[in-house]
């Protein structure tokens, strides 16, 4: 498809694990920048990094600061895997859960306090994050939970958690191959106006017709259904980005 559409398409780059020696903004053909990062809490070099090390404020503050989107994927391979070691676990749930906690880390970390206008697009729909907002939530209370001395475990950010879910984040609806009640699901938490399409076809997704059905059945929610297939792209596609 990429060959078939190859004008429609611009060239992106990894986030470097090592930003201080390296340039964090790419330049496509055109000499405008362009960014997408997909995240891995591994990399082949073994280097940890989580969303809200200190070292990668640069990285969000030059995004933020050219307007770009950042795009976020479950880790490839987890930095820890024992606990997911039988019956393809690392696959099935491992990975999700990678994108349930950088999602917590970007916000109670104050990433989005600091950068306002910066959008972050999760995929997988968060990991499933919908189905654990009640329990993210009552945990917020950092004062019932008794966390709110604690350094570390105490920090939140200056808004309720949705917040920033409904003004900073969009979520797409690949990574559950293709079913639908992930997505309706996911539409009893975040707003249809925050979630894109995507499949992960042809790794997750692998017949055509599969992808086709999809969208067929995105359709029957109507209004919602036309919002996430095409309706929500400007969250994400808006002017074009800043000369750096």
């Amino acid at each position: 498809m990429i060959v078939d559409f190859q004008h429609h398409f611009t060239p992106r780059e990894l986030m470097p694990t090592d930003l201080g020696r390296r340039k964090i903004v790419s330049y496509d053909e055109h000499g405008a920048p362009s960014f997408i990062l997909h995240w891995m809490l591994f990399d082949l070099d073994e280097h940890i990094r989580m969303m809200d090390e200190a070292g990668i404020e640069p990285f969000w503050t030059e995004c933020a600061r050219l307007g770009l989107f950042v795009f976020v994927h479950p880790a490839l391979k987890l930095n820890q895997t024992r606990q997911f070691d039988g019956y393809d676990m690392a696959r099935s749930v491992g990975r999700e859960f990678s994108l349930v906690m950088a999602t917590i880390r970007l916000i109670n970390a104050g990433v989005f306090d600091r950068h306002p206008t910066l959008t972050v697009h999760m995929s997988h729909l968060g990991g499933g994050l919908s189905a654990l907002l009640g329990r993210i939530r009552s945990y917020q209370d950092k004062e019932f939970w008794g966390t709110l001395d604690n350094v570390r475990h105490g920090m939140k950010p200056k808004r309720d958690f949705d917040h920033y879910l409904q003004h900073n984040m969009v979520f797409d609806t690949a990574g559950f191959c293709g079913a639908m009640g992930a997505v309706r699901g996911a539409l009893i938490e975040i707003p249809v106006s925050r979630i894109v399409f995507a499949t992960d076809y042809p790794q997750e997704i692998r017949e055509r017709a599969a992808v086709r059905d999809f969208v067929k059945e995105l359709r029957t929610l109507g209004k919602d259904g036309e919002a996430i297939l095409s309706g929500n792209v400007d969250k994400l596609l808006k002017q074009p980005a800043k000369a750096a």
